[in-house]
């Protein structure tokens, strides 16, 4: 029985193996038409085609690289796998990026309740003789920090601060207030700060009270009190 030696796809020699083996090799795609054979009893190293083997020129063989198994029809566990995660991998993006969305809403919501706290607190004060007098007009709110709001059982209650800057000057407002199921706000502290001043709000928007520090610590009416 001949035996056979031929090129792997490392280059190197490999056999023998009989024609059988051969065969089965340039089959299966580990050789093709055109890997180099040696036939013992021969002296020259030939094509696979050259020794016209069944099957050697055939186009099925020949596109396939030595060394290079044969590609199969249909989809492999392994690739059913590999598409499974990546489509677990896309669904869990898809939601962390809705997550984010929701987050970002969220936020974004809350701002905007801030704002309009701010803005609706210096509507009230702005008409206020101290503020005018402090701030000028054209009053524009910063968004509240701190900013602590809180409804339990349908009562709202609410303790922030935001500056508040005018055609004249800038100050800081200081708020805390509660308003409960079904009823209005109730200032509990409604005070402008300003040039180390603190005007009392909450009694009018005629005119607060001047709280801050002052020799004048008189309780006469009409005349600045000691902010206590």
């Amino acid at each position: 029985m001949k035996k056979y030696y031929y090129a792997d796809s490392q280059g190197k020699q490999a056999g023998p193996v009989s024609y059988e083996e051969l065969a089965s090799l340039h089959q299966r795609g580990l050789i093709n038409s055109t890997t180099q054979v040696f036939e013992e009893g021969t002296t020259d190293w030939k094509p696979y085609s050259a020794h016209n083997f069944p099957g050697a020129a055939m186009p099925g063989y020949d596109s396939v690289g030595a060394g290079i198994p044969p590609k199969k029809s249909g989809c492999s566990w392994p690739f059913i796998i590999g598409m499974g995660c990546l489509l677990m991998v896309c669904a869990a993006a898809g939601i962390g990026l809705l997550t984010c969305g929701a987050a970002f809403y969220g936020i974004s919501a809350f701002s905007e309740g801030m704002k309009k706290d701010a803005q609706g607190i210096t509507a009230e004060i702005a008409s206020n003789a101290d503020v005018q007098r402090e701030l000028g007009t054209n009053l524009e709110a910063s968004l509240p920090s701190p900013y602590n709001y809180n409804t339990v059982n349908g009562t709202e209650t609410l303790v922030a601060s935001f500056e508040l800057t005018g055609s004249k000057g800038k100050g800081t407002v200081h708020v805390d207030r509660k308003k409960p199921s079904g009823g209005t706000w109730h200032y509990n502290k409604l005070q402008l700060e300003v040039n180390g001043k603190t005007y009392d709000l909450s009694g009018s928007t005629g005119g607060g009270n001047d709280t801050g520090t002052h020799d004048d610590s008189s309780d006469e009416k009409g005349k600045m009190k000691l902010h206590k």
